[in-house]
């Protein structure tokens, strides 16, 4: 049915207080919220808090993740009355999920389920929807959604380089993953002193088998994996996307994550990277032809100079961004 269209009222008067309510501590979170409101947010396990035992204080404003249970959704409607503004930020196209094949069949259908359970429940209670990009926004004109960008979430890193290019992907990504498969092949043929590495299940596994110096790990969650970049410091970060519905709707964090751990980046020539990628400057872009992947990693993991200056590039892009826009839709 698409995206809702909120129908609850905003209030002018606000009393100054965010509550952010998250479906557990994830990077929708940190990257779109916490860098813009820091502390002055509470931020609200709603899988781990009950709704009951949440103090509300009048005129505050409620910013809901992606999803929350209708346990909370009936709570919010209880206290709409007390609240300024309820908001729904949607970083993903959440609505269109089952029709996005290249997603696990699983992970569509909960995603799509639990959106699907809400929807009516959150037309009442909202007042106002964010979407993460001007593509969401245009696809749902009825919602008169604002866009909310993610912003750099930096970690403090002073690891010693590896010599490691990885892909950090999850499995809403596995046919980019299946695709790096020849491209990492061909590379670490090349080259018997790098090191690759992959988050990913016993079926990524399989996939990669068979070729040297592939690193799998499984998979983490998302403070382990701050904590991870904290004490890594890579060369290449591959960011590989299809031309899909749901990948054009998709944002560009791939790029901090490559940038928070030392590493230039390499990136499909497609949305949400082009037009946020600076060729040759703040990252390369590439067809997704293997060939031209393979040669973009090769020149990039032999150029030191090269690779450092798009690092430091795309560090400075990133720093600007998250100063430029810090304020709130």
């Amino acid at each position: 049915a698409g995206l809702f269209r909120p129908l609850a009222a905003a209030r002018t008067e606000h009393g100054g207080e965010w509550l952010v309510l998250s479906p557990g501590l994830i990077p929708t979170t940190d990257i779109y919220l916490r860098t813009r409101l820091g502390e002055q947010a509470r931020y609200i396990d709603t899988r781990a808090t009950r709704a009951a035992a949440c103090v509300l204080p009048d005129g505050a404003c409620v910013i809901i993740v992606r999803h929350a249970p209708r346990s909370w959704l009936r709570w919010l409607e209880q206290h709409r009355a007390r609240l300024a503004r309820v908001v729904y930020l949607l970083d993903d196209d959440i609505p269109q999920a089952m029709r996005a094949g290249e997603l696990p069949l699983y992970y569509a259908w909960r995603t799509a389920w639990r959106y699907a359970l809400a929807r009516r429940a959150l037309e009442r209670v909202c007042s106002e929807v964010w979407v993460s990009t001007d593509e969401l926004r245009r696809r749902y004109p009825e919602a008169a959604a604002r866009v909310c960008e993610p912003l750099y979430l930096p970690c403090a890193n002073r690891a010693a380089p590896e010599r490691i290019y990885f892909y950090h992907g999850s499995r809403a990504h596995r046919d980019e993953i299946a695709w790096l498969v020849p491209v990492v092949r061909e590379l670490q043929a090349a080259q018997s002193d790098w090191h690759f590495e992959i988050f990913g299940d016993a079926r990524v596994r399989r996939l990669f088998a068979g070729i040297p110096r592939v690193r799998v790990r499984p998979p983490m969650r998302w403070p382990e994996y701050l904590a991870h970049a904290a004490g890594a410091h890579y060369l290449v970060g591959l960011a590989p996307c299809f031309d899909t519905p749901f990948n054009r709707a998709r944002s560009h964090a791939k790029l901090f994550d490559i940038t928070r751990l030392g590493a230039a980046g390499v990136y499909s020539a497609l949305a949400p990277y082009a037009g946020k990628i600076e060729p040759g400057a703040t990252g390369v872009l590439c067809a997704n032809n293997p060939g031209e992947w393979v040669e973009a990693v090769l020149a990039l993991m032999r150029d030191e100079t090269t690779r450092h200056a798009i690092h430091q590039r795309a560090l400075a892009w990133c720093e600007h961004e998250a100063r430029a826009k810090r304020e709130l839709p």
